[in-house]
């Protein structure tokens, strides 16, 4: 038997059925293969078992867009173009275009090992990150997001999609997920019950940006200004107030000026008259 055969038998040994679960935490126990040739006629063939140098399994059906066609192919008559081996391990997939390429790296376990390492440093990223606390945006700010993020292009959201763009892949494990979720649940029924946003439950994502949301954000930008302007007007008020309150005291004499005044007469004076004696 020839490298290739023999590398291709260890493979078939955990065929992958034509669907496989890759959800967590089911995907932790995945340790399959699955051998794709591909013809001259770009056609594919999906491996099933080998038999002294013989493929066995099904070809790709044009009509049924599936690959339900038995069929066999000998490796050694040219009719192959090129090879993919698809290797689903915990929750991984690792893809090998050549049977040197996976016998170096997969049959000699450096994928295994590369695998660890990787678990490795992700579960320490992942546990500093979930130290962190998840902020939820405040109400017009969130709004402000989602026209942004979602509005402007037309998508539609749910709450998972929301998270993961807020807050990355990393949220679906942090243990304040749930409590987080709930708070975007009440802002977002919150937004549907004043209209900037639409609720279709039977589509795939149940939210989407209405044109309400833009009135709304112009409405608070104009509101807000107003509030700032009405600020830098009650301080230009007090700072006015306090500069007529010291004129006024000033002027009922409570804070007299003529001192500071008679002290530097009299220093002029005395340098006159030290003058004059000499």
């Amino acid at each position: 038997m020839g490298i290739s055969n023999w590398a291709l038998a260890k493979a078939l040994e955990k065929l992958s059925p034509d669907s496989i679960n890759v959800g967590v935490p089911e995907c932790e126990s995945l340790d399959l293969y699955k051998v794709i040739i591909t013809c001259s006629d770009d056609k594919t063939f999906l491996v099933d078992s080998i038999s002294e140098g013989t493929l066995v399994g099904r070809q790709f059906n044009d009509e049924t867009k599936k690959h339900d066609t038995q069929s066999t192919l000998d490796l050694n008559d040219g009719n192959t173009k090129g090879l993919t081996i698809r290797h689903y391990y915990k929750c991984h997939l690792y893809e090998y275009n050549s049977i040197s390429t996976f016998v170096l790296f997969n049959l000699t376990g450096l994928v295994k090992l590369q695998n660890a390492s990787f678990r490795l440093i992700d579960s320490v990223v992942q546990y500093f990150f979930n130290r962190r606390t998840l902020h939820l945006k405040e109400r017009v700010a969130l709004l402000r997001y989602l026209v942004e993020n979602y509005g402007t292009n037309g998508r539609d959201f749910g709450t998972l999609s929301m998270s993961l763009d807020l807050y990355s892949l990393r949220s679906l494990n942090h243990p304040q997920r749930k409590a987080l979720i709930k708070k975007m649940d009440l802002y977002l029924a919150s937004f549907v019950d004043s209209g900037e946003i639409q609720h279709n439950p039977q589509g795939g994502l149940p939210y989407r940006v209405t044109p309400k949301a833009i009135q709304t954000l112009d409405v608070y930008e104009i509101e807000e200004r107003r509030h700032n302007d009405s600020l830098r007007t009650q301080r230009l008020v007090i700072w006015l107030t306090v500069l007529m309150a010291i004129s006024a005291v000033v002027q009922a004499g409570f804070i007299k000026l003529d001192p500071i005044l008679n002290f530097s007469k009299q220093q002029t004076t005395s340098a006159n008259t030290k003058c004059e004696v000499k």
